[in-house]
């Protein structure tokens, strides 16, 4: 099945990890990582929180709004069969509770060199928190590899939002820079 599948390949990468280290992952396991996280977990099986996990070690502020993804292949969807259209569907006690779920990174103590951006996707307004102990830069960069967005991030504000609608639907990455030094990276989505 393919839960079954799935739990032997993040076990697998999970075992690699142990033994020789983070350092000696692959690009095939990082993507296999990545892949596992975005599925839906009721299909996926619990291969995909294991996954989500590990790949927390890549972009610690990640976070997967599992109503969206499980329904964008049909599993939230309701039955809806009876004549007073209440709600009857097998998932509807999990989709209120996720609904409801909103993590308030705002107070979220960081630790030195910590970057967290949020929301992640976001379609408007993103918020990025750091601690780092001087001035850095917050680069955005397109899948084409243009830098798109450069942010000054005072080491005295340690917090800043920037309005980010005017930047096309789409994946970017992100890095935040010191000089010529490299501190954090990641991925951002920006949604319509």
């Amino acid at each position: 099945t393919v839960q079954e599948a799935n739990e032997q390949d993040i076990n697998t990468i999970y075992l690699k990890i142990l033994h020789y280290g983070l350092d000696t992952l692959t690009d095939e396991d990082s993507i296999r990582i990545e892949e596992l996280a975005l599925q839906c977990p009721y299909i996926g099986g619990t291969a995909v929180y294991k996954a989500r996990a590990l790949y927390a070690m890549y972009v610690p502020a990640s976070m997967f709004d599992d109503i969206k993804i499980c329904n964008a292949i049909g599993v939230y969807k309701t039955g809806g069969n009876n004549d007073d259209n209440k709600q009857n569907g097998i998932f509807d006690l999990d989709n209120n509770y996720l609904r409801r779920i909103k993590p308030n990174l705002s107070n979220v103590i960081l630790a030195e060199n910590d970057l967290i951006l949020f929301p992640n996707p976001t379609n408007l307004q993103l918020n990025i928190r750091y601690h780092y102990s001087q001035d850095s830069r917050l680069q955005i960069i397109n899948m084409l590899g243009v830098l798109v967005r450069d942010i000054e991030l005072s080491k005295e504000k340690q917090q800043v939002s920037v309005l980010m609608n005017d930047l096309s639907p789409g994946v970017y990455t992100y890095r935040q820079v010191a000089g010529k030094q490299y501190i954090n990276s990641g991925k951002l989505i920006i949604e319509n």
